[in-house]
């Protein structure tokens, strides 16, 4: 616990203790949105976040909206995660280093420390373990085989549709 006398010290504190833990600050909410009843901080099209359960959330749409390719190597509390995936990737590891959750749009690649995903085709998908503590998952907008790479995870698979598009 730490005591200050202002928001500026707390924040210079607070990123101290990050950077001493090697801990990355997340992408900062940089410009105001308004024109919804009220005036909120918004984030740029780029950037990432860690949640309070210990999430690492990235996303980018700058050049396309939809979803821009994200290549990355990181780390998330010392563990070494690889990913290629569009738009926007999350993943939830346990204290071990080991995938909790795994929640992508498009992923082709997917490496950690005891999990690796390799795919010939872009796949959205959402991976989790269930309260038995194996994996089960949601592929959607897939129409082909259930490529082996996922079925060496687990058999659990449910397949979504792709929603319909909004008539213009």
């Amino acid at each position: 616990m730490l005591a200050t006398k202002d928001i500026n010290t707390t924040v210079a504190e607070i990123y101290k203790v990050l950077k001493q833990k090697e801990i990355s600050i997340q992408t900062p909410a940089t410009r105001l949105l308004k024109g919804f009843g009220y005036v909120s901080n918004m984030p740029p099209t780029s950037g990432f976040c860690r949640l309070i359960d210990g999430t690492y959330i990235q996303a980018s749409g700058v050049k396309d909206l939809s979803g821009d390719t994200i290549r990355s190597n990181i780390k998330i509390n010392n563990h070494k995660v690889e990913f290629d995936a569009l738009g926007v990737v999350a993943v939830r590891l346990n204290e071990k280093g080991e995938v909790d959750a795994l929640s992508a749009g498009g992923l082709k690649l997917f490496k950690s420390k005891k999990l690796k995903i390799l795919l010939e085709e872009r796949i959205d998908l959402a991976l989790w373990r269930n309260k038995d503590g194996s994996f089960e998952g949601i592929i959607q907008g897939y129409e082909g085989e259930i490529p082996q790479s996922l079925l060496t995870i687990t058999n659990k698979w449910t397949r979504l549709q792709l929603p319909s598009p909004v008539e213009e």
